[in-house]
């Protein structure tokens, strides 16, 4: 199964290598951006591991990451990344 990243969750991602580099080092910020590849890698493996949200779209799922939350769709062929959100996150809002 392939990943994909959605425009959103690239940024997602970039901003949150950003906010890690400022606040935490580059050694902190790089390692925790760096562990989301296995969570990424656990998805592509089992991707129905996440509990559904219907809430969000029909197909969107969750999984939890330390602090974040992995929002995705998966079919036969692919995981694509929706959003990758701080669990402090407006859930709702950012899906508008």
């Amino acid at each position: 199964m392939r990943l994909e990243l959605s425009v959103q969750a690239d940024a997602d991602l970039a901003d949150i290598l950003a906010f890690g580099m400022e606040n935490w080092g580059p050694a902190v910020g790089s390692e925790y951006f760096l562990s989301f590849d296995r969570s990424f890698k656990m998805l592509c493996e089992s991707p129905m591991i996440g509990p559904a949200m219907p809430a969000l779209g029909r197909q969107v799922r969750s999984f939890r990451h330390r602090r974040h939350r992995i929002y995705y769709e998966t079919d036969t062929q692919r995981v694509l990344i929706l959003r990758v959100l701080h669990s402090s996150r407006d859930v709702w809002r950012a899906f508008k």
